[in-house]
């Protein structure tokens, strides 16, 4: 049974683990959302003592006193853990993008920043920025959004590349610094798919809202 699931399996799947899409969404995990849900699930254990070993002879009197201790700043404790969590997908975005980018060799710091502007702009749920709360949001901003997040970078980060191989760039002279012409290379880019995107998302259309 091992050898035939060595002989039969091994070849594709280690085709798909190849895949340069698969490795930007465990990179985006591993390297940038990982750091952020373990942070802020530190502050959901500091903020939930375990309230079941609370009565026994050795261990009670600490977590009692953690528990009066935590209790009238619990709000205030778990208010990071819902802001890393509430921001994940946004984290994810930024992740895809910056890592698929590096594996196509197009502007990694460019290409996050457009993948996460572009899932902003696809998560908020009303068209006057003004009437929303950021508390409301933070759900579509997080675990949420994830699927929308990572397929949506994807294919902002591949439009990038695409506009950019195909000369639809603004090239600026020897001369000029690099950080300059970073910013100008991808400013059309950003330009068309920043619109496209909105187009897209129905926040140009109120009426079908």
């Amino acid at each position: 049974m091992i050898q035939w699931l060595e002989d039969h399996l091994m070849e594709p799947l280690g085709k798909i683990a190849q895949n340069k899409y698969l490795q930007s969404i465990r990179d985006a995990f591993v390297i940038f959302a990982l750091p952020v849900i373990i942070t802020g699930s530190i502050f959901l254990i500091i903020a939930n003592p375990p309230d079941e070993i609370s009565g026994t002879p050795v261990f009670g009197p600490m977590v009692d006193a953690w528990v009066n201790a935590v209790e009238p700043i619990q709000a205030q404790l778990l208010f990071p853990f819902n802001l890393t969590f509430g921001l994940m997908a946004l984290v994810v975005a930024f992740g895809v993008g910056y890592s698929l980018a590096q594996r196509i060799d197009v502007d990694a710091v460019m290409a996050g920043m457009l993948s996460m502007l572009a899932f902003l702009m696809t998560a908020f749920p009303m068209v006057d920025i003004e009437q929303i709360q950021f508390g409301e949001v933070l759900g579509m901003l997080g675990g949420e959004g994830l699927f929308v997040a990572i397929i949506l970078s994807i294919i902002v980060t591949e439009l990038m590349n695409f506009l950019i191989k195909k000369g639809i760039t603004i090239e600026m002279p020897d001369g000029v610094p690099p950080y300059v012409m970073r910013t100008f290379r991808v400013l059309i880019p950003f330009m068309i798919i920043i619109p496209l995107v909105w187009l897209c998302s129905g926040s140009s259309m109120p009426t079908l809202r």
